[in-house]
């Protein structure tokens, strides 16, 4: 069966070689910002917006929340 799919395999490893082997700085390791990679905070994000999110899942809204599996993106609202 592998044989028969190996140009599917092929061209999916094409399209992510790049970023499994990037020696980048910034993908090299994990972090916000400009310091890593990070899959629970958008692009976006720096370190004081981590902060107030963890600040917040600790119960500062009222009671404790679980932020075990979860995604902060932060997106800049439109005044239209």
């Amino acid at each position: 069966m592998f044989f028969f799919e190996q140009e599917g395999i092929q061209k999916l490893f094409d399209s992510v070689r790049d970023k499994i082997y990037s020696l980048d700085n910034r993908e090299r390791q994990l972090g916000l910002g400009d310091k890593g990679v990070t899959t629970y905070f958008s692009n976006n994000c720096i370190r004081s917006d981590a902060e107030k999110v963890n600040r917040w899942g600790r119960g500062g809204g009222g009671s404790k929340k679980e932020l075990l599996n979860g995604r902060i993106i932060w997106e800049i609202a439109s005044t239209l």
